[in-house]
C-alpha cells in the first residue's frame, strides 16, 4: 500500500474547472460509445480485421454475466482473447494477467479494450501493477491513441454500418446514452456511422483530457466524499450546497451499490455526510439576522462634535482679547 500511495503522489489529479459530475458524464458516455461499441461482437471482428494482428490470440465470445469469474465480483459480461492453436486456452485481464481488479480500480471496466490492445501487442509493454496507478493511466493513453487509430479506418465506418444495419428485434439505440430504444431503418442505416464516429472521437478526448482519472482508483471518494467532509469541517455553506445538489442531480448513492461490501460502506458515509450539511445549511436558512449595532453615546461621532464646539470658543476668545 505504502508503493500505491508513492507512485498515486505523482499524477496531478486536478480537474481544474471539471467536476465529479463531469466525470460521472464522461462515464455515461464511455460505457455507450466505447464499452458498447468495441464490445460488440460484429465490431470487434470486424477490428481485428482492420488491425490485422501478428499475434497468437484471436477475438472470442464474451464469458456471460451469469459465467462470469471475475475476480473483484463484477457480474457483467467479460471479454477475452482465445489461443489460435488450441481454442481452449483463453487470455484474460483479469484472471491471467492480472490488468484489471476493480477492488483497486473502481471503475475499470475495461476489458474488451485491454483484450484489444493485447491483440495489437502493445499491452506487452506494460506491466500488470493495477496499483500502480501512473502505469494505469499510461495504458489508458495507449488504448485511446489504437482507438483512434481503428476509427480512421474507412472499413470501421462499414463495420459500424453492417452493425447497425444487422440490428433486429428488441431494438437498440447506440446514441441514447439514457437508453432510449430505437431502430435504424432501411432508409437511415447508412448515414448511422457518419454520426457515429464522430462521437467516439469527443469521448476519446474526455478521456484524454480528463476521464482517465475516473477510472483510476476511487474518484467518488476523491472527488466527492472528501471534499464534502472538508467542506463541512470548514462551515463552507457554498460549497456544501453544491455538493448536496450535485449529489441530487448524479444520484450519488444508488441502490445497486446494496451488495457490494465497499460501496455499502461508502454509501452510509456519503448519507450520513449529506445529511450532516443539510443540517449545517438548515440552521444558517433559519438563523434570523443579526440586528444593526447602534453608536452608544460618547463615542466617535459624538467627540468630534465636542471638538468642533472646543475649537470654536477657542477663536471667539483669541479674538476678543485681539480687540
Amino acid at each position: 500500500m505504502y508503493v500505491q500511495y508513492i507512485m498515486a503522489a505523482a499524477i496531478n489529479y486536478e480537474l481544474g474547472d471539471k467536476t465529479y459530475e463531469d466525470l460521472v458524464n464522461f462515464s455515461n458516455h464511455y460505457q455507450t460509445y466505447i464499452n458498447q461499441v468495441f464490445g460488440d461482437k460484429t465490431v470487434r471482428e470486424a477490428v481485428q480485421k482492420i488491425m490485422k494482428p501478428r499475434s497468437e490470440w484471436e477475438i472470442t465470445e464474451a464469458i456471460p454475466a451469469d459465467d462470469n469469474a471475475f475476480a473483484s465480483g463484477d457480474d457483467s459480461e467479460h471479454h477475452i482473447l482465445r489461443n489460435k492453436a488450441n481454442k481452449s486456452v483463453i487470455w484474460c485481464s483479469v484472471e491471467v494477467e492480472a490488468y484489471q481488479n476493480t477492488d483497486i480500480n473502481k471503475n475499470d471496466t475495461l476489458c474488451q479494450s485491454y483484450t484489444l490492445l493485447k491483440l495489437s501487442g502493445k499491452l506487452d509493454k506494460f506491466k500488470a501493477d493495477p496499483e500502480d496507478y501512473n502505469n494505469h493511466i499510461a495504458i489508458q493513453k495507449e488504448m485511446i491513441k489504437l482507438y483512434r487509430n481503428i476509427i480512421k479506418n474507412e472499413f470501421f465506418e462499414i463495420a459500424i454500418n453492417n452493425t447497425f444495419y444487422s440490428i433486429t428485434v428488441p431494438p437498440h439505440d447506440w446514441f441514447n446514452i439514457h437508453g432510449t430504444e430505437i431502430k435504424p431503418t432501411s432508409k437511415n442505416w447508412r448515414t448511422m456511422a457518419t454520426k457515429f464516429i464522430p462521437e467516439i472521437n469527443k469521448t476519446l478526448d474526455k478521456w484524454q483530457d480528463y476521464g482517465h482519472l475516473f477510472l483510476v482508483g476511487d474518484p467518488r471518494d476523491r472527488y466527492f466524499t472528501i471534499p464534502l467532509k472538508k467542506a463541512i469541517q470548514e462551515g463552507n455553506l457554498p460549497k456544501i450546497k453544491e455538493f448536496i445538489d450535485m449529489g441530487d442531480r448524479i444520484t450519488i448513492v444508488k441502490p445497486e451499490d446494496d451488495d457490494k461490501p465497499y460501496d455499502n460502506k461508502q454509501k452510509r458515509i456519503i448519507k450520513k455526510l449529506l445529511v450532516e450539511g443539510a443540517a449545517l445549511l438548515e440552521k444558517k436558512e433559519n438563523m434570523p439576522p443579526r440586528k444593526k449595532q447602534r453608536l452608544r453615546k460618547g463615542g466617535k461621532s459624538n467627540t468630534k462634535r465636542k471638538k468642533a464646539k472646543g475649537q470654536t470658543r477657542t477663536k471667539k476668545r483669541y479674538k476678543s482679547h485681539k480687540n
